[in-house]
């Protein structure tokens, strides 16, 4: 039973009329695997319900200009599909550290939030076949400086377009593969 069910008391799939299966509900996609790389901008084609935490840790090399230093963030993705073919995002959040060895400051705090919709344009379950458009909204509410250069916060924000899809390959009956693709 999905995790939405115990909330919403019902095993159908449905939470306040919205169908948080999405494209994988019965009769959907079988094979979701959800993007492992670039998690910001690399959004997976299938309309689904879930929360994803993200952790990063980034190591600066000796020879950028602070000569060293990290960089941790901790993040969630948040996806809500509002039908089988409809869904809400929240992609990019969280909050940073930001340890330089040299010349800049250390600096921590919250990194600026992306959400829109994605809509899935072309849809064939039983091929295993989806492709997807979405639009979002990077609003710049970020309070990420150090040394007064703004890191995060700053400007008038960004619209991101984007297409991505998703197939599966037959290469033999037993095995099946499948390419993912995001242009943005």
């Amino acid at each position: 039973m999905p995790w939405y069910s115990v909330f919403a008391g019902q095993s159908d799939g449905k939470f306040f009329g919205l169908d948080l299966h999405g494209s994988l509900g019965k009769g959907g996609y079988s094979r979701y695997v959800s993007p492992l790389t670039n998690p910001l901008f690399n959004e997976s084609p299938y309309i689904t319900t879930e929360i994803r935490p993200i952790y990063f840790h980034q190591k600066i090399p000796n020879g950028f200009v602070t000569r060293g230093g990290d960089i941790d963030v901790m993040a969630l993705h948040l996806r809500l599909a509002l039908t089988e073919r409809l869904a809400f995002i929240a992609t990019k959040d969280g909050y940073a550290n930001i340890n330089f060895d040299k010349t800049l400051p250390d600096e921590d705090g919250f990194a600026n939030i992306a959400v829109g919709f994605k809509y899935a344009i072309f849809s064939q379950p039983e091929k295993e076949r989806i492709l997807t458009a979405g639009l979002r909204y990077e609003i710049p509410i970020g309070d990420l400086d150090t040394a007064g250069i703004e890191l995060q916060g700053d400007g008038d924000g960004f619209l991101n377009p984007f297409i991505t899809g998703a197939t599966t390959l037959k290469a033999k009956p037993w095995r099946r593969s499948g390419p993912q693709s995001t242009v943005a």
